[in-house]
């Protein structure tokens, strides 16, 4: 998990997903931290944790500044290897991806 910054939140992306059958949890874990390594130092980022429940299924949480950093950070993260190398841990298939309008005005991330 990382948290960049205690700025209002206008938006958030909650994307559910499974990792390959052939990736173990410590492969993911240290994926992931090696993509917040980039993903901290994109602009409009608050926050990012990646959560995971009882069946093996996972999620990563994102919150931003403004709904248009969402679009940004898209295009980015495609020409990052951080962020390459952790979608390749991860089953297509499996991916939901869904973008949140934060509608109140003073949202922070707790």
């Amino acid at each position: 998990m990382i948290r960049v910054s205690n700025n209002f939140a206008k938006a958030m992306e909650f994307t559910s997903f499974k990792k390959k059958e052939t990736v173990t949890d410590d492969e993911l874990i240290n994926a992931v931290l090696r993509f917040e390594t980039v993903l901290g130092k994109q602009s409009g980022v608050i926050s990012h944790c990646l959560v995971r429940n009882f069946k093996n299924e996972y999620a990563n949480v994102l919150f931003v500044t403004e709904f248009d950093d969402l679009k940004k950070l898209e295009k980015s993260m495609m020409q990052l290897q951080e962020a390459q190398d952790f979608f390749s841990l991860i089953d297509e298939q499996s991916v939901k991806m869904t973008f949140h309008k934060i509608l109140k005005d003073d949202f922070q991330v707790p």
